[in-house]
């Protein structure tokens, strides 16, 4: 499992890649403890909100990510995914039944993308990537729309570079054009 926290203006990500091996229990059990710690850990250190993004290959199968040809057989071996998305709220990004493995004559979904409430509505895109990259699993793009309003410039003068000599020029001969009296201002008399 490796974890990075995104420091973006207006939010926090923390975005965990997991692999899990096929069939091993405690490797399964071992992730979900991780997670079970560093979420509510980054969360706390960080004093605010924090979105997370939970990638990666599970080695889990399961009809809410699957599709209704998940064999009721593999039902329950991600019961503790499930559970994890409940207790932090994770969504499934990508379409129910998108496929993510082939190999063998066979195709299934073991491969994940989890995101936190807020973060999933921020979602543009998650699917299968066009290029293939010589894997029996496929690349899943995700695109969520994190964007970051950028502030305008002010415009500001830049005063070194004025013309001091001409501008200096104009004052005086506008402060000469003034009669010795002065300037009357408002109703003096």
């Amino acid at each position: 499992m490796t974890a990075a926290i995104l420091r973006l203006p207006a939010r926090l990500v923390l975005a965990v890649s997991v692999y899990v091996p096929g069939g091993d229990v405690q490797a399964l059990q071992d992730t979900s403890n991780a997670l079970r710690q560093v979420i509510p850990n980054t969360r706390r250190q960080a004093g605010s909100l924090v979105d997370v993004v939970v990638v990666g290959d599970f080695n889990r199968h399961d009809q809410l990510w699957g599709g209704d040809d998940i064999s009721s057989t593999r039902q329950g071996e991600a019961d503790q995914i499930i559970n994890l998305m409940n207790v932090f709220d994770l969504m499934s990004l990508l379409p129910r039944g998108t496929k993510t493995w082939s190999g063998g004559g066979f195709e299934t979904t073991v491969d994940l993308v989890l995101a936190s409430a807020d973060l999933a509505s921020s979602t543009v895109k998650c699917m299968i990537h066009g290029t293939e990259h010589g894997s029996d699993h496929l690349a899943i793009k995700t695109e969520l729309d994190v964007s970051v309003r950028v502030p305008q410039a002010q415009e500001r003068l830049l005063l070194k570079n004025a013309p001091w000599k001409e501008i200096n020029v104009r004052i005086a001969a506008a402060l000469e054009s003034i009669p010795e009296e002065g300037i009357r201002v408002g109703n003096q008399r």
